[in-house]
C-alpha cells in the first residue's frame, strides 16, 4: 500500500492453471470463464493485478521463507556434497513438485538478483507403466476414459498422482482384486465425499500396525520380519487393498519425482509440496517405496542421488509466495513514480 491510500495497489492472486499474458484458463473447473489480470484491475480498481499459476506461488514461497529460515522441512534424501563447487552450488536450479488436486511442477532458476519461477504442466505428460500392475491400471484408465476423450489413448501421470489418483488406484485394484477387498472400509469409501483419505488413512493404519509387529514392506508386497509371508487371516480386520493402493501411488509418485530431477537437473535441491505428501510423513519415514523409485534411474540414479531432496512441511507457503511477487510488482511500481 502507498500512504497515501487506503485501499492495495498492487494484488497477486494464485492460480490453478497456465498464466500466459496475465490470463488463466482453468485446468480443473470446467465451463469457467478465461480471467484476466485487466480485467481484475478494473473490477477491484487496483492499479496492477498479477497472476501465476498456484505451484509457482508455492516455489516463491519455499524460497522466500527458507531464506528466513521460515520454512520447515524433513529431509528425504542430504543428496551428496564435495562434487560441485560452492559458488555453482548456491545458485543451481530447484524444483518444486507436489500431487494434491493435480500434480505441479516448478523449476526455480537463478537470474542474477533472485530465483525466478519457471512454471510448467508437467503433470499432464503421458503416464509410463514401470511393471505390469502398473501397466493394468494404465489399460483400466484407458478404458474408462477413452470414449469421453474422443477415442485418445492419452493418461497423464495427474490422473494417478494426485488426490483423484488414489481413488482411481483404489477402484482398479478392488476391480481386479475383489476377493481382497475389505467389505467395512469399502462400504466407508463408497460413502466419503475426500475418498482419497479413507484410501490414505486405512493404508496408513495398515502400515504402522504391521510396523509395529516387525513386518516390513517391499514394493506393494508384506513380508514378515522372518521372511515368511503374512497370513491374512491375522490381519482381517485391515484393509490391505487400501494400502497397497497407497504403495502404488507413492511408487507412482516416487518416479515422477525422479523423472523431473532428470529432465530439470535440479542440484539446489527437490522440495516436494502439497498436501498429500505431508500428510504422508510417517509413511514415507517407514517405506521404502518412495525414495527407491526416486533413485531407480539405471545408471542415472547416481545423478538423482547427488540432489538434496526435502518435504514441505510448513502451511502458508504460497501465500508467502504471492506476497513475495506482488512486493515486487509493488516496488516496481512505486521505482516509476
Amino acid at each position: 500500500q502507498i500512504k497515501s491510500r487506503s485501499y492495495p495497489t498492487t494484488a497477486c492472486f494464485a492460480v490453478a492453471g497456465p498464466v500466459a499474458n496475465n490470463e488463466v484458463d482453468f485446468t480443473n473447473i470446467d465451463n469457467w470463464p478465461v480471467t484476466r489480470g485487466a480485467d481484475l484491475q478494473r473490477q477491484l480498481g487496483i492499479q496492477k493485478v498479477q497472476l501465476i499459476n498456484d505451484f509457482s506461488a508455492l516455489s516463491e514461497g519455499v524460497v522466500a521463507m527458507e531464506e528466513h529460515g521460515m520454512c520447515k522441512f524433513m529431509d528425504i534424501q542430504k543428496g551428496r556434497d564435495g562434487w560441485m563447487n560452492e559458488k555453482r552450488h548456491k545458485y543451481a536450479p530447484k524444483l518444486v513438485i507436489g500431487a494434491g488436486t493435480g500434480l505441479g511442477e516448478c523449476l526455480l532458476i537463478w537470474n542474477g538478483k533472485y530465483y525466478q519461477a519457471c512454471p510448467s504442466e508437467g503433470g499432464h505428460v503421458d503416464f509410463g507403466p514401470r511393471n505390469e500392475e502398473q501397466s493394468h491400471i494404465l489399460d483400466y484408465l484407458r478404458n474408462k476414459y477413452n470414449s469421453s476423450q474422443g477415442g485418445s489413448p492419452h493418461v497423464s501421470v495427474e490422473r494417478l498422482c494426485s488426490g483423484k489418483g488414489i481413488e482411481e488406484i483404489y477402484r482398479y485394484l478392488r476391480h481386479r482384486y475383489p476377493e481382497n477387498v475389505h467389505r467395512e472400509s469399502d462400504a466407508e469409501f463408497d460413502r466419503a465425499v475426500e475418498k482419497a483419505v479413507v484410501v490414505t488413512e486405512h493404508g496408513k493404519k495398515c502400515l504402522l500396525s504391521a510396523s509395529s509387529r516387525g513386518i516390513g514392506i517391499l514394493g506393494a508386497k508384506l513380508f514378515s520380519s522372518n521372511g515368511g509371508d503374512v497370513g491374512s487371516s491375522s490381519r482381517k480386520n485391515e484393509s490391505l487393498l487400501m494400502q497397497q493402493a497407497l504403495e502404488l501411488f507413492v511408487a507412482i509418485y516416487g518416479a515422477e519425482v525422479g523423472n523431473a530431477a532428470l529432465k530439470f537437473l535440479p542440484f539446489g535441491g527437490i522440495y516436494i509440496g502439497g498436501g498429500i505428501a505431508a500428510n504422508l510423513k510417517e509413511y514415507l519415514q517407514l517405506s521404502p517405496t518412495f525414495l527407491s523409485c526416486i533413485r531407480d534411474k539405471g545408471k542415472m540414479g547416481q545423478i538423482v542421488r547427488k540432489m538434496p531432496i526435502k518435504l514441505i512441511l510448513s502451511d502458508g507457503v504460497a501465500i508467502r509466495g504471492a506476497e513475495t511477487v506482488a512486493r515486487r510488482k509493488l516496488q516496481a511500481f512505486l521505482d516509476d513514480i
